[in-house]
């Protein structure tokens, strides 16, 4: 790969990234700095700052990788002839598979995230992000063709605003399972699967006619 190649240059950025990414999950996020990723990657500091100007940048890096990674997973969802209800909502549960991370990653609170971000940053995500939603609504478009606009509309809002939130649900920190066994109260371990399986299923069992 040549200096400054399309090809070097998005190398450096994952190197950057899955830097960060081993960071993010393995320590506080307001302790993370570009000296803690410095010390992880082939490159210095202040080459760092030729792809990246924050750290809150190098997260909007990673959350568009996972948008990127879930819309690869859906285009094979769409590649079907057809699908029923339960087809699709195990389709759809089985295309986070191989992204554990997504929901801790989408879920996060992006205010402080955009603030120290530069705006074409926060608009390479937001297209990449509106892409792979625009691949979702076209598998309900065509394995769902008796839905009218307001009841995907309706799906569409259900089913983001239940997937942004879907985070609190599922990880649940070690120390308050614990507290839970000991004050005797249910705890349900939920799986992204069976969370996603069950609204999809609940709401489009009402809506579609197959």
């Amino acid at each position: 790969m040549s200096r400054g190649s399309p090809e070097l240059t998005k190398a450096r950025k994952e190197e950057i990234i899955n830097a960060f990414e081993e960071l993010f999950f393995t320590m506080s996020y307001r302790d993370i700095s570009m000296r803690e990723i410095e010390q992880k990657i082939t490159m210095t500091r202040s080459s760092i700052y030729n792809y990246f100007k924050t750290k809150e940048e190098i997260f909007l890096g990673m959350s568009q990788r996972e948008y990127q990674r879930w819309g690869e997973s859906l285009k094979k969802v769409l590649s079907h002839e057809t699908m029923t209800v339960s087809e699709f909502a195990d389709a759809i549960g089985k295309s986070f598979d191989n992204q554990p991370n997504f929901f801790r990653v989408v879920s996060w609170n992006h205010t402080e995230i955009e603030e120290n971000s530069r705006p074409e940053r926060i608009t390479e995500i937001q297209q990449t992000a509106y892409e792979t939603f625009g691949i979702f609504m076209a598998c309900i478009d065509k394995f769902f063709p008796s839905m009218n606009e307001t009841q995907k509309k309706n799906f569409q809002t259900l089913f983001f605003t239940f997937l942004y939130g879907i985070d609190s649900y599922i990880t649940v920190p070690p120390k308050h399972v614990e507290t839970l066994k000991n004050a005797h109260l249910p705890y349900d371990n939920l799986t992204p699967y069976d969370a996603i399986y069950k609204f999809i299923t609940t709401f489009l069992n009402k809506e579609v006619s197959e």
